[in-house]
């Protein structure tokens, strides 16, 4: 093979390059890992048509044998223009230049030449095997670069991809809960303990373990600690499934807060069972009472002799008798059964109220249904009255009556009848020292008041009893006691009444 010598080329805007031959080597490198040239352009030359332009003369240099196809990678190169001196240089050099390398995708500085273009010089086609240069037309047909693109885009109507990755084309390869495993892949793609459902399901701790008994693994029980119920329905879990009406409130007893109440479903501010009722000023009963109790005796429990304080702890001793059902029973006479209750129980009060709920059961004048003093017998007997605050069932002139202070100097009231024998009677003695009065209740009404000016320091309440009075003479009290309540105020009116209308078992917010 002839010596071949550098040469210098024109490219096509008219800039000089060098050229050497390792530029041509890798031009004939590229074209050879792109056999499939041809076929990206328009239709594939055929050497006969290369032959044809060597005729015109624009090839310099010996050509090479003629290449059979598949002999030889090829390159297409630009044909040359003459040389023309540089001004003020010397004679033009004898070397001629060498056509310009133009790879599978253009020149160092222009892709494919677009369709007809007339201004691009002749390209030289080069046989990688022999080096002999043939011409090929300048004009070539344009291919588009999203022909390319695709060529080299396995994902290409994916923008985001362009190859398939672990989920494939238009999918994501995205880790949502953090547990290395591709959403894609990941059948709880947001539980980050969890790739498949298992048992329990996505997103729910695999407790397969059968807590209540019930024969359901508990992610499954619906009610996990309720051995009888795997779904809450209507009432929920652990609550037995009441779908009655007891109160024909219109709501179930188990959804009823107040399934016993026809007037509430919700405690509210007294609870159930007590209507919310308001004074003449606004302010709410129930609370009235709840807020200024101070002592509350209900006689529960049997054959037991101390009567409980449930709200200040001063509890009492029953002498000779017993508790019995919720109630407490004296028999009266000179039986001498009574309670003991402690002293200074109105220690720190200024005004007091003291309510019972009583049967009395008929007997001898001036028996005592409470009697708070003390005697000539000092501490835990009777004697002769010295102070007192009582009340009695009955008078000889049939009367209910009460008295204050010291004995000789009290001050008394009455009504008019005795309590009924054999009926449960309430009645309610007030001090209101701040309104120097005296007033007594009989079913839940004013019956009787007088002024006073006494305080509840004007009694030395050391024999507070229930059932026994101060007065050796009197007899004990024959009947049954169902409740006794002492308020750390004078009630009024209204409270006293809202107390009877609801009872001895009432409850009221404190």
């Amino acid at each position: 093979m002839p010596q071949m010598r550098a040469r210098q080329i024109r490219t096509s805007n008219g800039a000089r390059a060098g050229r050497g031959w390792s530029a041509l080597l890798c031009s004939l490198i590229l074209v050879a890992c792109t056999t499939d040239l041809d076929d990206l352009v328009a239709g594939r030359r055929s050497r006969a048509e290369i032959d044809a332009g060597s005729r015109d003369g624009v090839v310099d240099g010996p050509s090479a044998p003629d290449k059979s196809p598949g002999s030889g990678s090829t390159a297409v190169v630009a044909a040359p223009s003459p040389r023309e001196p540089d001004s003020g240089a010397g004679p033009a050099s004898p070397t001629k230049p060498l056509p310009e390398v133009v790879g599978p995708f253009g020149s160092a500085e222009t892709m494919l030449p677009e369709a007809g273009a007339s201004s691009a010089p002749d390209q030289v086609l080069v046989d990688a095997g022999g080096l002999t240069p043939s011409v090929v037309p300048s004009t070539l047909p344009s291919v588009p670069l999203t022909t390319l693109d695709a060529a080299i885009d396995d994902c290409p109507d994916d923008p985001l991809k362009t190859e398939p990755g672990v989920c494939d084309c238009g999918v994501a390869d995205s880790d949502s809960d953090g547990d290395l495993t591709m959403d894609c892949e990941d059948d709880c793609p947001t539980d980050p303990f969890k790739i498949r459902p298992g048992q329990c399901g996505c997103e729910v701790e695999e407790l397969v373990d059968d807590i209540d008994g019930d024969d359901v693994i508990a992610c499954l029980d619906g009610c996990p600690n309720d051995p009888v119920k795997t779904e809450p329905g209507l009432c929920g879990c652990n609550v037995e499934e009441q779908i009655g009406d007891a109160d024909g409130d219109g709501v179930i007893d188990c959804l009823d807060a107040c399934a016993s109440d026809p007037d509430k479903i919700e405690p509210s501010v007294c609870g159930c069972g007590v209507p919310d009722l308001t004074d003449e000023v606004g302010s709410v009963l129930c609370q009235q009472l709840g807020q200024a109790l101070v002592h509350r005796y209900s006689f529960d429990g049997a054959s037991t002799v101390v009567a409980l304080d449930s709200v200040g702890a001063a509890h009492g001793s029953v002498v000779k008798a017993e508790l019995d059902g919720g109630m407490l029973s004296l028999a009266g006479g000179t039986s001498d059964e009574y309670v003991n209750l402690p002293n200074q129980l109105f220690d720190g009060l200024t005004d007091v109220t003291v309510e019972l709920w009583v049967i009395w059961r008929g007997g001898n004048a001036w028996q005592r249904v409470f009697d708070f003093g003390s005697n000539s017998a000092g501490e835990d007997a009777q004697g002769e009255g010295l102070s007192y605050f009582f009340l009695s069932p009955s008078t000889t002139e049939g009367t209910t009556y009460a008295a204050f202070g010291p004995a000789g100097a009290d001050v008394a009231v009455s009504a008019a009848g005795t309590l009924i024998e054999g009926d449960l009677a309430h009645v309610a003695v007030a001090l209101d020292d701040t309104g120097d009065q005296l007033v007594l209740f009989r079913n839940g009404q004013r019956v009787a008041s007088t002024p006073t000016t006494y305080s509840l320091t004007d009694v030395q309440a050391v024999n507070n009893w229930l059932g026994r009075s101060q007065y050796t003479s009197d007899d004990e009290f024959t009947g049954s006691y169902d409740e006794l309540r002492v308020y750390a105020t004078a009630l009024s009116d209204a409270a006293v009444a809202f107390s009877y209308s609801q009872g001895p078992d009432a409850t009221f917010p404190r």
